[in-house]
């Protein structure tokens, strides 16, 4: 009996859209992965030096989260996915370049880790942006539904893929390969065919600066908001030193291969999509919430509280005047610091 597809798969640009998150999705996990492989086989790089190259990946998160938000908030957000793929491209190619004329330096790494950090929160906010434009309202819970499953499905096969990667091509050449994923991406948002609607204008705007403060000040005055950056920055960093360490006594005092230690990650990896599973059966991450007609969700600050208001708050069409920044300060109180952008519990 032949099924016939319905709703999204026959929504040929969210598709395309889907394919390129994807893609952006699993090349971030194979590129940072083999980044730290050729720090440590290639350049034998010491724990300070892995230490610094995973500061200089979750740098820009601090410096740039309230920058991109403000951009995303004034500018198209499909070019700004595109160009953020396009520069990830760039930088990463220059590994192999360097490593061919026997050039590549652990300061190179450094500063792409630094650069495709940036890409990759330019990217995910747009991200979050930019599907309500695409879809109907009706259809957001399903895309999100189909964006969780590829992304749980990347986190299980990145690590595990990007470690025989690896040792089948040695990790300056894996990420050669993880360069070419990113042209793909920017190629299948490239060809959507939706004109995107402009930004909203909002009356009175203020300048960028200004509201770049504003926003920051929001943060820190909101308790909830407040907690919830404490808290994704602390798990971010004790996750990232976990994972430094771990690379460095696993290949060096334990002499595991590339694609031992990808088995090892990816095992971990399908680990976290069954704890989602779990807890979705057993109650933990289900709660009633409010229609979006009921009243009981508006546009403030307050709303943060809850979960249900906070994920509606991030994927409403017709709240572009409310800071993107704030948008992806909501999106992470109603989603696991770990989890991908578009995580399941949270569609």
């Amino acid at each position: 009996m032949r099924v016939k597809p319905t709703g999204l798969w026959l929504h040929g640009d969210f598709l395309k859209l889907w394919a390129g998150e994807t893609i952006s999705v699993f090349g971030s996990l194979v590129g940072q992965t083999a980044m730290s492989f050729t720090a440590v086989l290639v350049l034998h790089a010491n724990a300070l030096d892995i230490g610094l190259l995973t500061a200089a990946h979750l740098v820009p998160d601090v410096l740039f989260g309230l920058v991109a938000g403000v951009w995303v908030d004034r500018l198209p957000r499909r070019p700004l996915m595109i160009a953020a793929d396009i520069g990830r491209f760039a930088l990463l190619v220059t590994i192999p370049l360097a490593y061919a004329f026997d050039a590549l330096t652990i300061g190179q790494l450094f500063v792409v880790a630094f650069g495709t950090g940036a890409f990759e929160i330019l990217f995910d906010v747009s991200y979050q942006a930019y599907l309500p434009t695409l879809v109907e309202m009706e259809n957001i819970l399903e895309g999100n539904s189909k964006m969780a499953s590829s992304s749980a499905v990347a986190e299980v096969a990145g690590f595990g893929i990007s470690g025989w990667m690896v040792q089948l091509l040695t990790g300056p050449y894996a990420v050669l390969a993880d360069a070419f994923s990113f042209l793909a991406s920017a190629a299948a948002l490239f060809v959507i065919r939706k004109p995107e609607p402009e930004p909203k204008a909002v009356e009175n705007r203020e300048g960028v600066r200004k509201e770049i403060v504003e926003s920051g000040r929001a943060i820190v005055h909101d308790p909830i908001l407040r907690a919830n950056v404490v808290a994704h920055a602390l798990s971010g960093f004790s996750f990232r030193m976990y994972g430094a360490v771990f690379l460095l006594y696993t290949t060096g005092e334990l002499g595991f291969h590339p694609g031992v230690l990808g088995l090892v990650w990816g095992v971990g990896g399908a680990t976290v999509v069954c704890r989602r599973d779990v807890c979705r059966e057993s109650g933990v991450e289900a709660r009633p919430r409010p229609s979006d007609d009921d009243g009981a969700c508006d546009d403030g600050l307050d709303d943060a509280a809850d979960p249900g208001c906070a994920r509606r708050i991030v994927h409403r069409a017709d709240d572009d005047d409310r800071p993107a920044v704030r948008r992806r300060v909501l999106h992470d109180l109603a989603c696991e610091p770990h989890d991908a952008p578009s995580v399941d519990h949270c569609a």
